[in-house]
């Protein structure tokens, strides 16, 4: 149940960064356009951080006519919410980690030697790359 509530708390930061960080589609855009639209992004998802706030503040300012001095207030905005989401992130993925190791301890002593043995040689890779790519976006 924990690593269901970590899961849950580590999705709702990483929508928040995305909603915060990544250019967004309008609600007009989606309705007059005849094709599934999403979500705009610089180049690539895989552009760097200071690039995707760069458009972000761009596309503000294609809408919102925004003066030199308030650009540079969002970008620090923007910049320290991308540093606390990082920090947040590293945090709640060390907290995964430890839940998870904690979740084969109670599981590995229900089980028989030969259950142990399969169960702490089997490939534990999805895992292992989500918490990778979470990191990753947010680094």
């Amino acid at each position: 149940m924990k690593l269901k509530n970590t899961f849950f708390i580590l999705s709702c930061i990483i929508s928040a960064a995305v909603i915060f960080i990544l250019p967004k589609v309008s609600f007009s855009e989606m309705m007059e356009s005849e094709k599934p639209v999403v979500a705009k992004k610089p180049d690539s998802a895989k552009a760097p951080k200071l690039e995707r706030i760069e458009a972000r503040i761009k596309e503000l300012d294609s809408k919102l006519d925004l003066t030199l001095d308030q650009k540079a207030k969002i970008r620090e905005i923007l910049n320290n919410v991308k540093q606390e989401t990082a920090n947040l992130v590293t945090e709640v993925a060390a907290k995964a980690k430890k839940l998870r190791e904690k979740g084969d301890s109670e599981i590995e002593a229900v089980l028989t030697k030969e259950q142990r043995n399969i169960f702490n040689n089997a490939p534990r890779e999805k895992e292992e790359e989500e918490e990778d790519e979470m990191l990753r976006i947010f680094k």
